[in-house]
């Protein structure tokens, strides 16, 4: 046996630094530890799905502090960041009695920018003072003056959403750099040093990628001189790749530069041209756009595809009108700037800007066109079509593959092991699902595994089917679903989470429960739904419903039901029975139609694989292992999962993906529905009686 696999055994030994840490031993967490350990001896890679309770950031925290290495870890998100950084290394570290320097780093945009608020504080200063902004800056000036950090985390009622994180923070493309004047007490670069100079730093996916993308041997970077690299969560890896690899042009990002444009150029070379006009230039035209929306037909879907350089549903005249409108108003800004960008390092930077977008609109405006044989263009219209962020153009890589191959086999990168986890990867020996878009099943040395999660152990999840509902693409379906609903929540007292696959059926199913509410239908249950509240503040919400008098509660709260889309599938750990019931409105299959996938489907089909198969399927295998996931949270958990799509019964397919799901007993009809839940409250209220006593 290695030496590393040696001692880690003894980490988690009887008497060992995990025992009085006070963990118990488990044995899928020590296997993994171990397979962690192979790889890092070996200097090689490792892909494991590890299911919900083995406890898999210890399994690759406890290997990595002993072998001693440098090394980079990212997670999904900047919460996965404080946890592991705040919280599981730190444990760890003092467990094992080894000492590790750790540093987290966000992208720009997480940090006050000073140069920014320092312009922004005076400008609204000025004739155009608004005085509710006024207040909001001297609260965002008041706190930076006093932090180390500079994070914008750490002020109070931050929620990253506030027109307020235009003007205080900086991004990728307005920040200056070197020839910044606030350059020297930088929150962003002093955070940079000091990752540069830990032992691990903690990232995430899309800073990893900014970090890694386009960057030259030269350049100072995360992965020089670190020997591992760990990715949690990394099912999201591929997407997140793909985006950033891509290139886009949006409303979002127009108007920032716009807003950049007006501002910077009063500030620096007032009167010397029509600044203003040439931000209103570019609004009208991202305007015009955002008027071509209103005659998509999206049924519910926010991408389209092209046609003969058009958008989808866009009319040619009218795509080419706007396109050009556009067009000639970023020329028009870049012609402005170009005579004038001297006078301030601020305008420099907004002259680069202007080119940018002038070549990269240029570029998207022409759609699949454009695109190149392993890229697919598309149009994002927002979320459902209607998202405030607005319209975007995107073209982007179908698989991230061809940049981890490149980067595992740079050779100034110090990187020799690779360690990708998560609760979802595949459902085969080699987890193709996940390793085969990052081009790992061509690798030689690498190595797969699959570790059960130990809470699933005497099947803890009774399985619905309900064959009374109507197919999920006949009209009168969300609602039939949201009558039963109903019923089901009333019979267990609220408990009750509802996760659908568009936003549009979330607002169908939670308008038809208030319904039933005051008809008297479900009388005592409160619904709650993402139009209410921020998902924080919502979970928060639905965790104090299911508190009962006497279970530390002081106020008397009324049972729930939550309805929410897919921004909850994952990522919500409700453990306890806080949440008893789950159900899924239907199969999570991607719109066939959808121009990601139908791109997909033609690259599986030029390898001779059913697109249907391979792409669609065993894309609803992993979403539908991902929801399901939030059900059974610790090994004390029970409950009850409805998949409210008889076709998982009727359709050939429907084996396969029953197959795939965790351990459970399949409940044949509502008599057998009704008693699983009685069971549930009975158990639920004896429990607190005993505490009680």
């Amino acid at each position: 046996m290695k030496d590393l696999e040696r001692r880690v055994l003894d980490a988690w030994a009887e008497g060992g630094a995990m025992a009085r840490g006070g963990l118990q031993p488990r044995t899928g967490q020590i296997d993994m530890a171990r397979r962690v350990a192979d790889a890092i001896t070996r200097q090689g890679c490792l892909a494991v799905e590890a299911g919900t309770g083995i406890g898999k950031t210890f399994a690759y925290l406890v290997p990595l502090l002993l072998s001693g290495q440098r090394a980079v870890l990212s997670t999904a998100t900047h919460v996965l960041q404080a946890q592991l950084a705040q919280c599981d290394i730190p444990a760890v570290s003092r467990w094992l009695g080894i000492p590790v320097r750790v540093a987290v780093l966000k992208g720009r945009s997480s940090y006050v920018c000073l140069h920014r608020l320092e312009q922004a504080c005076q400008e609204n200063g000025g004739r155009m003072r608004d005085p509710a902004l006024s207040v909001q800056l001297e609260t965002v000036r008041h706190w930076a003056k006093g932090s180390h950090q500079g994070d914008f985390s750490e002020l109070d009622g931050w929620d990253g959403q506030l027109p307020l994180a235009a003007l205080a923070g900086s991004t990728s493309e307005n920040c200056l750099g070197s020839v910044c004047p606030r350059v020297a007490d930088c929150h962003y670069f002093r955070a940079r040093r000091q990752a540069m100079s830990a032992d691990w730093v903690v990232v995430n996916h899309h800073l990893f990628f900014a970090e890694t993308v386009g960057r030259t041997p030269d350049d100072a970077n995360l992965l020089t001189a670190r020997s591992v690299v760990v990715f949690d969560e990394a099912h999201h890896l591929n997407d997140v790749g793909t985006q950033q690899l891509g290139i886009v042009v949006g409303a979002r990002r127009l108007r920032a530069f716009a807003g950049d444009l007006v501002n910077q150029g009063n500030r620096w070379a007032r009167g010397l041209r029509p600044w203003s006009h040439l931000a209103l230039s570019i609004d009208q035209a991202i305007r015009q756009i955002d008027g071509l929306a209103k005659d998509v037909s999206l049924a519910g879907r926010r991408r389209s595809r092209w046609e003969s350089g058009v958008p989808k549903g866009i009319y040619s005249d009218a795509w080419i009108t706007a396109a050009v409108a556009l067009d000639t108003a970023l020329r028009s800004a870049f012609e402005g700037l170009r005579g004038t960008s001297t006078a301030a390092p601020d305008l420099g930077r907004l002259l680069e800007r202007a080119h940018e977008l002038v070549l990269a609109w240029r570029r998207l405006a022409q759609g699949s066109e454009s695109a190149e044989a392993h890229e697919v263009c598309w149009m994002d219209w927002g979320e459902e079509g209607g998202n405030s962020a607005g319209w975007a153009i995107v073209c982007a890589p179908l698989e991230s593959a061809r940049f981890f191959q490149e980067l595992m086999d740079r050779a100034e990168f110090d990187a020799n092991s690779w360690i990708f986890t998560s609760a979802t990867l595949g459902n085969d020996a080699s987890l193709s699902w996940f390793t085969g878009r990052l081009g790992l099943l061509a690798r030689d040395g690498v190595q797969t595994a699959r570790i059960p999660s130990p809470f699933h152990s005497g099947a803890p999840m009774a399985l619905y089917v309900p064959q009374h509902l109507p197919l999920p693409s006949e009209p009168e379906h969300s609602i039939a679903l949201a009558d039963s609903v109903a019923n089901w929540a009333a019979q267990l007292g609220g408990r009750t989470l509802v996760l659908t696959t568009t936003l549009r059926a979330a607002n169908r199913i939670a308008h038809r429960l208030r319904w039933q509410i005051a008809q008297g239908g479900c009388d005592g249950l409160d619904v709650l739904d993402e139009s209410m509240h921020a998902r924080g503040r919502l979970l928060e919400r639905f965790r104090a419903s299911g508190t009962a008098i006497g279970e530390g509660s002081d106020l008397p709260t009324r049972a729930a039901v939550l309805v929410a889309s897919m921004g909850f599938w994952e990522g919500v750990d409700l453990a306890g029975d806080v949440l008893q019931l789950l159900v899924i409105d239907k199969l999570p299959f991607p719109p066939p139609d959808d121009p990601v996938m139908e791109a997909r489907s033609r690259q599986l089909s030029g390898k001779g694989l059913d697109p249907f198969v391979h792409g669609l399927l065993s894309e609803a295998e992993q979403a539908l292992k991902q929801g399901l996931g939030r059900l059974i949270r610790s090994a004390d958990d029970r409950g009850v999962a409805v998949i409210g799509d008889k076709r998982l019964l009727f359709r050939g397919y429907g084996l396969r993906l029953l197959s795939s799901l965790p351990p459970h007993r399949q409940l044949m009809d509502e008599g057998e529905m009704t008693a699983e839940l009685t069971a549930l409250r009975l158990t639920r209220a004896s429990t607190r009686d005993q505490k009680l006593s």
